[in-house]
């Protein structure tokens, strides 16, 4: 008798739901799960501003004031603020009309465990 290979397949499915159904893989999902957060008012340009992890919008936005604007005026390469350790990656490398060149965003992500924040400040 030939073997159908579908067996292989609805144990896979099976063990997928499985772990869709258990603690562990919910408590990823949850963890992974962006929120959008409002524009904060400043003199910056922030979009994509968003939370994960259980982190509040109005906490990460006292997170960002601080990386953004308090920190010497950006975060650098690392910095540490409430516990979070922040990074900011530019991007958009353009040259300006003296010769030299100048990055037209940097998106930032701050962490602290699972409480994540993310946004980017684009520069005009």
């Amino acid at each position: 008798m030939p073997r159908h290979p579908r067996g292989p397949v609805w144990a896979l499915v099976g063990g997928l739901l499985l772990a869709s159904l258990s603690g562990c893989g919910h408590h990823a999902s949850r963890a992974a799960m962006w929120t959008s957060c409002s524009r904060p008012s400043s003199a910056a340009d922030i979009r994509q501003f968003s939370v994960s992890g259980g982190e509040t919008c109005s906490h990460a936005n006292r997170v960002l004031g601080y990386t953004a604007f308090g920190h010497e005026g950006s975060c650098g390469d690392a910095c540490r603020y409430l516990g979070y350790t922040c990074r900011q990656h530019p991007g958009g490398l353009k040259s300006n009309s003296f010769g030299g060149s100048y990055y037209t965003y940097e998106d930032d992500v701050c962490v602290r465990g699972q409480h994540q924040a993310a946004w980017r400040i684009v520069f005009h």
